[in-house]
């Protein structure tokens, strides 16, 4: 018998889980190529996305550039006029500034200053003294226009990033300077038609320097560093010129960077996004892979439901009748369906067929067993009756024996040959024929032997224990013919003990801890002047049919001479197993 597998091989040896996993083997090849062609259509939609972020910065950096170069440009020609305009009045130098901001709402003040710091005139109409500032020591440096940022604009106070350019006098002598200032937090300036995705309100786009200062920002100066990617500073982006990447921000934010030049060497763009805003959405993103995705799955649902329809569900009911048939049910319903394929059919007819078969035969083996039990019963009953009749026979011829010698051989014959009848008797008796039961068989032996040996007036003190065991017909006879041969020495032995009664002890159990059975019989000892020696006719007889039946049993015995008793055990290995 094939050892039970567990349940995950059971699982995997149902036929329609093979059948799945073979269509799903076949068609492994083809659902790689699905799959490797979906996500280079992924990729190549996520290549479009990050080419939209790049698209995002670089229309934000034009609008920066083309900002700070109307500054810078601004800046230029008011260095040409300014001074003129400031020789009629500083008055007028302040209205004519004021009117370029006011036009322009993106800059954020315009001021002249002249070589000592002192602003001359300013679009605000303040003045004051910015030697030793930043943009004041940037511009004095240098004859020609440039660039700059402060984190505190003298005039406005906040944050900004401008425009400077020279101005001469009529001897070609630099006079001060022209600067112009754009706020450096703001709101990007976006073209229409800009993806959502930008509008967002966790996107940030800033502007910075080649020496990774930061020049303007979508978001507070102060939550910039947050926002940069972990690893990275501003100055080697710029380095690293034009690019799109995905990154942890300083904070742990996984975002998409995209980087542009505004002006190479000068200026630059980085725009940053959320990265769930910058991916594909979810439904973009699975769309290549779902169409391969349910061909494959419909293909394994279709085998199995393939091998349910036409295979599994003809077989589920020819399997529950062969399991039922061959669990003892002789009753087999309908296994057949008009509805299954013609093997399945063939099959079912062959399981009908071979049930009939099996039925009829063992119905006749049942009647060929009733027989022979029936012919066993009556042989064994034929022989007890023959061995009773030979016992009577023997009976009568001991009445008609004259000498005490003969009749005591006669008798111990006659013992000997009904215990064989008892053995029939109890095969007669006994259901099967197989096994006849110790303790019954025991019991009636020691009734025979007590009906026919016992000694008027001298009663017989008896202990009896016997415990259920089962024997062969090849062991029980020389057992019973044992149990005889020691019963008739006891009652002889026990006939010339001095008391008044007779003690005799008979028990049958088995031996603890193994699968032996023990039978001892024991008789109370004659008196010490008693003779044994003609207790077996001084033959020696009764020893040697004793070890003659119990080597028969398979077994061995041993006598033990006690003050009190004498004791036979026989212990034996029972080959009939217990029924306990």
């Amino acid at each position: 018998m094939t050892e039970s597998p567990g349940p995950f091989r059971r699982f995997f040896d149902r036929l329609a889980v093979r059948l799945s996993l073979s269509i799903a083997i076949a068609l492994l090849p083809l659902a790689v190529i699905a799959v490797w062609q979906a996500l280079a259509v992924i990729r190549e939609a996520q290549g479009r996305s990050e080419l939209g972020l790049m698209g995002v910065t670089l229309h934000t950096a034009a609008i920066e550039a083309r900002l700070i170069y109307e500054a810078r440009g601004i800046a230029d020609s008011l260095a040409e006029t300014v001074p003129l305009i400031y020789d009629e009045s500083p008055e007028a130098c302040d209205a004519a500034l004021a009117d370029v901001v006011e036009g322009r709402s993106q800059f954020s003040a315009l001021a002249y200053v002249d070589n000592e710091g002192d602003v001359l005139c300013a679009s605000d109409g303040s003045r004051m003294n910015v030697q030793g500032l930043s943009i004041f020591e940037d511009a004095a440096s240098r004859d020609t226009p440039g660039y700059y940022a402060n984190n505190v604009a003298p005039l406005s106070g906040a944050a900004v990033v401008g425009a400077v350019s020279p101005v001469f006098d009529a001897e070609g002598d630099r006079a001060g300077f022209v600067a112009i200032s754009l706020p450096r937090v703001r709101a990007p300036v976006l073209q229409e038609g800009t993806p959502q995705y930008a509008l967002e309100r966790e996107t940030t786009l800033i502007t910075f320097g080649p020496e990774g200062e930061v020049l303007t920002s979508s978001i507070p100066l102060e939550d910039v560093s947050d926002t940069l990617p972990q690893g990275r500073t501003l100055d080697q982006l710029a380095d690293q010129g034009q690019q799109s990447f995905n990154s942890f921000s300083r904070e742990g934010q996984r975002r998409a960077y995209s980087v542009a030049a505004i002006v190479p060497g000068q200026f630059y763009a980085m725009g940053s996004w959320p990265r769930r805003v910058a991916e594909l959405d979810l439904s973009q993103s699975l769309s290549p892979l779902l169409l391969p995705a349910l061909m494959f799955v419909g293909s394994m649902l279709m085998a199995w439901l393939a091998a349910d329809r036409l295979v599994l569900r003809h077989l589920r009911p020819l399997g529950r009748a062969m399991s039922s048939f061959a669990g003892g049910t002789r009753v087999v319903g309908r296994v057949r369906s008009d509805s299954a394929p013609v093997e399945i059919r063939d099959l079912a007819d062959s399981f009908l067929a071979m049930t009939d078969t099996i039925l009829r035969d063992e119905a006749e083996l049942e009647d060929t067993i009733r027989q022979k039990e029936v012919l066993l019963r009556e042989v064994h009953h034929r022989v007890k009756n023959n061995l009773q009749l030979i016992a009577s026979i023997m009976n009568l011829q001991m009445r008609t024996a004259h000498s005490a010698e003969a009749k005591r051989l006669i008798r111990s014959l006659q013992e000997r040959v009904m215990s064989l009848a008892t053995v029939h008797k109890e095969l007669y008796h006994t259901s099967g024929l197989t096994e006849i039961h110790a303790d019954e068989l025991l019991s009636e032996i020691l009734q025979q032997i007590l009906r026919m040996s016992s000694t008027p007036g001298r009663p017989v003190d008896l202990e009896t224990s016997f415990a259920p065991v089962q024997l062969l017909p090849d062991q029980a006879v020389p057992v019973s013919l044992f149990v005889t041969e020691a019963l008739t020495n006891a009652l002889r032995y026990a006939a010339k003990s001095p008391s008044a009664s007779m003690r005799l002890i008979v028990r049958m159990d088995r031996v603890p801890g193994t699968d032996k059975a023990r039978i001892e019989i024991a008789n109370s000892q004659p008196g010490t002047d008693a003779d044994r020696s003609g207790l077996d006719g001084g033959t020696g007889l009764g020893q040697r049919l004793l070890a003659a039946f119990a080597a028969q049993t398979g077994g061995g015995y041993e006598t033990l001479n006690e003050p009190d008793l004498f004791r036979i055990v026989l212990t034996f290995t029972p080959l009939a197993p217990s029924k306990d």
